[in-house]
């Protein structure tokens, strides 16, 4: 937090993965990002169990409690760049994945989606929640087009 208190960057958007260790300081830091005029705003993940369920994995009703957490925290006007359209896919768990829209480059290799395409257990408990953003702007739902706006540089 330091470092970005230090920023001169007039517009710094935090992504925080979130799983079993961090989950109960969203609140705390929902409120400390509040006081740095520079923090645009945060994008919630959850944590992804590529390698199989970890101690960091949250399950879907875990999830689901946590996302009602965060939908709280924008209703009382914190800095949350997750559109609601995408927290109440993730929340039904209903979102289409894998996705055929998006793709990956690491090591060198293109993934449609991402690393661990066609592995069905990770795709079930995917937690990148850039994917349902992406999803839910092209089908033009607003409050998927309002948060991916709100990203644009301020003028």
């Amino acid at each position: 937090m330091s470092k970005i208190k230090q920023s001169k960057h007039p517009s710094i958007i935090i992504n925080y993965t979130i799983n079993q260790q961090n989950h109960p300081d969203i609140e705390q830091f929902c409120q400390e990002i509040a006081k740095i005029n520079q923090i645009k705003g945060v994008f919630f993940y959850f944590h992804t169990p590529y390698y199989g369920k970890d101690k960091l994995f949250v399950n879907l009703d875990e999830k689901m409690a946590i996302i009602k957490r965060i939908f709280k925290l924008k209703k009382q006007g914190h800095k949350i760049l997750n559109s609601t359209a995408c927290l109440n896919g993730v929340y039904k768990d209903n979102w289409k994945r894998p996705s055929k829209i998006c793709y990956v480059y690491a090591d060198n290799k293109l993934y449609q989606c991402c690393r661990a395409f066609g592995n069905d257990e990770v795709c079930k408990n995917c937690g990148y929640l850039g994917y349902p953003e992406i999803i839910y702007i092209l089908k033009l739902r607003p409050t998927a087009i309002y948060s991916a706006l709100s990203y644009l540089p301020r003028s």
